[in-house]
């Protein structure tokens, strides 16, 4: 077989779902007898319902009594520890243990790469509408933590059984299989036997693994599509990549993109140093958890509570995994060209077939949410208790599976749901490392890392271990309970891989196969069709060359199935994973294969879809596919100040705050100021951005003030500086602006994917805080070298990434804990300088200079009436003396503003009187000269312009109501001041800082002079004293 090169499937945008109905890292599913619909292989007794995470179903297999049978399944991860089967009667309770069963050895150990049992039923034992249960450990997890699959049963007398050979074969005298069917009963299948069933323009390749199905369709450059029937565009190994946007989502994996705008398509492009296969994955970034009552299964919706298990009350603290990662797409399943009969549960026959090959049928597309979080950083599951199983002997406890997706290269995630007192969730990795599209994600609410092991004592009861909720913050706690989930829909967390649209790809040589996938969860992907889907793929190709693979795919932006999500121009949740290399298994904490007999060491094959592994192998992070680079514009009301080198300087507004001029986008490559906005069309100045931050170097180059603006103002919000764009070892600012209006921000320090840590030098100062408009507004002001070894420096040769923490999580007001963010955080994919920028204070010096515009100023005083009771002028310099005054100017600059050359109104004063009410003095400026440059006429006829002011005060007072104030309609003091009149806030120096220089130093010369001088006489004078003395 030419050698296996498994492309990358390289999914970026929308999913693309695979036809063939593999497993990726999932976990365990029965093979033979064929588990219940569906046949997913991440359900636990952490998130899923006892005692078998899926109801009972139609397809169901028949056994006589006392007869010898192989038990197989499907494995993605060695995981430590044994597994056990046993047979549950009608209501579900156990009542046969078909594996050797102690107090001291309840599962059998001894082979972590184990897939199949022999097993022997007893005479004269019959069960009809039984269940068969395979419960496998993962104790590198949890000693508690259990994974299970079952499969509906008959075990009958033998005059009863009728062989059916699974539906894919006639029985005479044993079965006899269709082509592509094989095993004892037809129990599994293969995608092809030879050349000839991939069509004239496919390889049958064998992946010699030990996933099903193991023989598997390539297509030649070209082709695509089920027997490599379909014509394709992409027909090169000649590339031209600069022609597409890109974007590093790990060392070894780049992703490449662009919209093909008269077809309405994207082409993707994956580019992996590996040989094994690909995935990319995507979901909208407001996506809720109840995406994942699709499919519907096992009846209508329920509270979060309800039919759940309750989620482990402890988080295993193994080692924190990256960002959630998406389970391997689906072992390379049928692909569509298989028969659809191969799907197992799709025929109410025995099938024993493994995956059966679904076909491209168009399948719903679950609702997903990236951003992640996720997202999503892959934080430790939480510990499921057993939950309890009708039955004799008890499951252990199940802990939270600690692998999510974590998003490599994207931000650090906060750990999932926030714990009422845990500490601030860093924000997600940004672009560090993204969470990987195939595997499992820890929850929400369990934390980033890994989850510890428990005690590997079992109880003795015979119920299942079902995971205790773990308690969270009030904010997070809350929008739980209002989720609407199904019985069947798994609980607790919202990990990055849940409800994805996944595009998984492999290639060897020239020859390729990608296919269109969906995930509900952290299952192994499954290709549209098994879940009633199709592909939506319009092309595909791929090669493998030097040991680097690639994967090329297109598809169409709109998306009209449950299994698809349409590529729409916002950011999107993206997910990206990458098969094990041989010799290079990347597992976290060590799997079975390094701490226990494996009978299989070489578990992972080139090109076969399990498990992807921790670390680099998977990620997470946040893409926005339609995104195009817009012009520069200024932004509206700015005033950039050109200079010497033609680069835009910004201004400070009327309240002080930094309004860089540039880019209608992101600014992000000015070394002395700069911005970030979220959409990136949003004006700040209309307050339509969900997430705005400014920066601009002041105190003389030495500092840098932030201005930071979120319409999410029931959740925390921040910025945070990365020299590797990874979660670990970032410094993050954190704040938000509680319900009583408080401020709070904290200098932090993220060491791992542990909570941030709050530093114990706070390096923040000028920081403010306030609800404005609906909008948290903060300000703060930072050194760029702070000299603590907490925070990372901006120096003049040392740049930083930035993170974005677009949609915070919930805070405690209290004791400061933060939670989860909502969505993955968003990463700069360059380094952003900030640097002294000497040239610049120099030529703001320079500007300082020139005179401010000549204007003639009138002070007036009025009285607000009908305060609330108990009404106190707040203090000059606090956020709430700012907005009362921003009110009142505004108020009254409506009022003026017909009036030719009208500037603004100054609020210069409040003053509360005894009877409540407060006297507001103001300055009302009017410019001697128009904008346009021309003579104020009105301003030449000072009686006429006091005249026309003076008159709309009476007029618009005479109401006792001027906006949304009410006022003393006879009370009015009115007077133009004398000289020309001049905003505080626009006083300049006269002069220059050079002839400021020189002028001290005349002076100085001038008085040294004078000294020299009068030391003279003096010595004159008194040596004239002696002579006279002397004579």
């Amino acid at each position: 077989m030419e050698r296996r090169s498994l492309s990358l499937v390289a999914l970026v945008l929308l999913p693309l779902v695979l036809e063939f109905p593999a497993r990726t890292a999932a976990h365990v599913a029965l093979t033979f007898p064929p588990a219940r619909k569906y046949d997913l292989d991440f359900l636990d007794n952490s998130r899923t319902k006892a005692p078998c995470g899926m109801p009972k179903g139609s397809l169901k297999t028949s056994f006589i009594e006392g007869s010898t049978f192989n038990v197989s399944w499907h494995l993605a991860y060695p995981h430590r520890g044994g597994f056990r089967l046993e047979v549950l009667d009608t209501k579900e309770k156990p009542v046969l243990n078909l594996t050797p069963s102690s107090k001291e050895r309840r599962f059998v150990r001894d082979d972590a790469t184990a897939q199949q049992y022999q097993v022997s039923l007893p005479r004269n034992f019959t069960c009809r509408d039984c269940t068969l249960r395979l419960v496998r450990q993962a104790d590198e997890w949890g000693g508690n933590y259990r994974f299970w699959s079952c499969a509906d049963v008959d075990i009958v007398p033998r005059r009863e059984h009728h062989e059916t050979c699974s539906g894919h074969g006639k029985f005479i005298a044993r079965c006899k299989c269709d082509k592509k069917y094989y095993g004892q009963r037809c129990e599994f299948w293969d995608e092809c036997v030879s050349n000839q069933d991939c069509g004239i323009q496919g390889t049958c390749v064998d992946l010699g693994g030990t996933s099903l199905p193991r023989r598997q369709c390539y297509c030649r450059l070209g082709w695509y599509g089920a027997g490599c029937n379909k014509k394709s565009p992409i027909k090169s190994t000649d590339i031209d990549y600069s022609v597409y946007k890109a974007k590093v989502l790990s060392p070894d994996l780049n992703v490449y993109w662009r919209v093909l705008k008269e077809q309405a398509e994207v082409e993707v492009v994956l580019k992996v140093n590996g040989t094994s296969w690909v995935a990319l994955g995507w979901r909208p970034r407001k996506l809720t958890a109840e995406c994942k009552n699709f499919p519907l299964i096992g009846g209508g919706t329920s509270g979060e509570a309800g039919s759940a298990e309750p989620e482990p009350a402890s988080e295993p603290t193994s080692e924190p995994e990256p960002k959630s990662e998406p389970e391997p797409g689906a072992e390379p399943g049928a692909e569509p060209g298989a028969e659809p009969g191969a799907e197992p549960g799709a025929e109410p026959e025995p099938k024993s077939e493994p995956e059966p090959a679904s076909e491209p049928g168009a399948e719903p597309e679950p609702k997903s949410e990236p951003e992640p979080g996720a997202e999503p950083a892959s934080e430790p599951e939480p510990t499921g208790e057993p939950a309890s199983e009708p039955s004799s002997e008890p499951e252990p406890k199940g802990e939270p599976e600690p692998e999510p997706g974590a998003e490599p290269g994207a931000e650090p995630e906060p750990k999932s749901e926030p714990e009422p007192t845990g500490e601030p969730e860093p924000v997600t990795e940004p672009t560090a490392e993204p969470k990987a599209t195939g595997k499992r994600t820890k929850r929400a609410d369990t934390p980033a890392a890994e989850p510890e092991p428990e005690p590997k004592s079992e109880p003795a009861a015979a119920a299942e271990p079902t995971a205790k909720p773990k308690p969270k913050p009030a904010a997070a706690a809350g929008a739980a309970s209002k989720l609407k989930l199904n019985p069947y829909t798994p609980r607790h967390d919202f990990n990055p891989m849940d409800c994805t649209d996944i595009v998984i790809g492999t290639a060897r040589g020239e020859n390729h196969r990608v296919w269109d996938y969906y995930t509900r969860d952290r299952s192994t992907p499954r290709v549209d069709s098994f879940w009633g889907g199709k592909s939506d793929l319009t092309a595909t190709g791929g090669f493998e060359k030097d040991g680097v693979t690639t994967i090329v795919f297109r598809r169409k932006l709109e998306a009209s199935e449950p299994t698809d999500h349409a590529i729409v121009d916002d950011l999107m949740h993206v997910i990206w994973a990458r098969g094990q290399e041989p010799g290079a298994y990347v597992h976290s904490p060590p799997s079975g294969i390094e701490k226990e007999t494996a009978s299989v060491r070489d578990f992972y094959q080139p090109d076969e879809l399990k498990y992807h592994g921790h670390r680099m192998q998977r990620g997470v992070t946040q893409i926005n596919f339609l995104e195009e680079d817009l012009p520069k514009l200024p932004l509206p009301g700015a005033v950039p100040v050109q200079p010497k080198d033609g680069a835009a300087v910004p201004v400070a507004g009327s309240e002080g705050v930094i309004v860089p001029a540039g880019p209608v986008g992101h600014e992000l490559d000015n070394e002395c100021h700069g911005f970030y906005k979220f959409p990136r069309t949003c004006d700040p100045e209309q307050a339509n951005c969900e997430y705005f931050l400014s920066w601009q170097t002041v105190a003389r180059g030495e500092a840098v003030h932030f201005h930071l603006e979120t319409k999410n103002t029931a959740t925390w919000t921040g910025v945070g500086f990365s020299d590797d764009q990874k979660m670990s070892q970032t410094d993050a600012i954190i704040g938000w602006v509680d319900k009583s209006g408080r401020p709070f921000l904290m200098d932090t320090w993220i060491n791992g994917y542990s909570a941030p840590k709050l530093d114990d030098r706070q390096d923040l100062y000028n920081a403010s805080g306030a609800i404005q408009n609906g909008r948290t507004v903060l300000d703060f002001t930072r050194k760029r070298i702070t000299g603590d070894d907490n925070d990372l420096a901006f120096t003049e040769d040392r740049c930083l990434y930035l993170m974005f923490p677009i949609e915070g999580g919930a805070y405690n007001a209290v004791n400061k804990k933060v939670g989860k963010h909502g969505s993955v955080p968003v990463v700069t994919d360059t380094r952003v300088c900030i640097k002294s920028c000497a040239k610049m204070f120099e030529q703001l010096q320079t500007i300082a200079a020139a005179p401010a515009p000549e204007r003639i100023a009138y002070e007036a005083a009025i009285k607000l009436t009908n305060l609330a009771a108990g009404f106190q002028v707040p203090s000059s310099g606090t956020p709430e003396h700012r907005d009362l005054s921003k009110s009142v100017s505004d108020t009254f600059n409506g009022v003026f503003k017909e009036v030719p050359g009208f500037y603004r109104t100054d609020i210069m004063d409040f003053e509360k009187e005894a009877d409540g009410s407060v006297v507001v003095k103001m300055n009302i400026l009017v410019d001697k000269e128009m904008k346009n440059g021309s003579r104020n006429v009105l301003a030449d006829d000072p009686a006429k312009l006091e005249l026309t002011i003076h008159n709309l005060m009476v007029n618009n007072l005479s109401s006792g109501k001027v906006g949304a104030f009410s006022v003393d309609p006879t009370y009015l003091e009115f007077t133009q001041l004398e000289g020309q009149a001049s905003s505080p806030k626009e006083e300049y120096e006269l002069l220059p800082a050079g002839v400021r220089l020189y002028l001290i130093l005349g002076c100085i010369a001038g008085l040294v002079f004078i000294a020299i001088i009068q030391a003279t006489c003096t010595i004159i004078k008194t040596r004239r004293t002696n002579r006279l003395k002397d004579q």
